[in-house]
């Protein structure tokens, strides 16, 4: 498999390290905030099809050429956010981060760059996706957004993402009536 950029980061926590070896089978599978798609790549073969949404153009361009490249057909690609609106959004990027990462969206002051942004309702309603088996959220500290504004905790069954210091989303999920359980660097919430 030829995955772009050659940045040896996002293979090796993803691919080589197994870091989400906990979980099964899904047939539909929601990756937010995909980066170039190594978990989508990782995935790949418990799933029968993936929606993965990247906001950042730069890297939502290597997404797409590593799903081209390696014919991944179940991997369908978007370039915008998931957040608590819809519209357009000013996204923060964090040079420091490899990949664009530590971006957050902010209103229409002080970004980096302008993206488009929906809801997750709207997104599954578009795309006519009835239920998510899994929804990946590498979000960058966006979670809690997400979580609050008409998210449809009932077509959702488990939802896994990294845990952000400060943020309440342990909190939100069990009132949304998941069962949290923290895997390290990562969370899963299950019905």
């Amino acid at each position: 498999m030829k995955i772009l950029p050659e940045d040896n980061r996002f293979i090796k926590e993803v691919i080589e390290n197994q870091e989400y070896k906990y979980l099964y089978d899904y047939p539909v599978v929601v990756d937010l905030g995909a980066n170039i798609g190594t978990f989508s790549m990782w995935i790949y073969d418990k799933a029968e099809k993936i929606y993965a949404v990247e906001p950042v153009p730069a890297i939502f361009n290597y997404l797409q050429q590593n799903v081209i490249n390696n014919q991944l057909d179940k991997i369908k690609t978007f370039n915008f956010a998931i957040g608590s609106s819809s519209g357009k959004r000013m996204m923060k990027l964090d040079p420091q981060v490899t990949g664009g990462g530590s971006k957050v969206i902010t209103e229409m002051i002080g970004g980096d760059i302008e993206v488009d942004c929906k809801q997750l309702v709207d997104f599954m309603s578009e795309e006519g996706i009835k239920y998510i088996d899994l929804l990946k959220m590498d979000v960058e500290g966006s979670e809690e957004e997400i979580l609050h504004n008409n998210f449809p905790a009932d077509r959702i069954g488990t939802i896994i993402g990294e845990c952000h210091w400060g943020h309440n989303v342990e909190g939100k999920l069990k009132e949304l009536g998941y069962r949290y359980t923290n895997q390290g660097s990562h969370f899963i919430a299950r019905k």
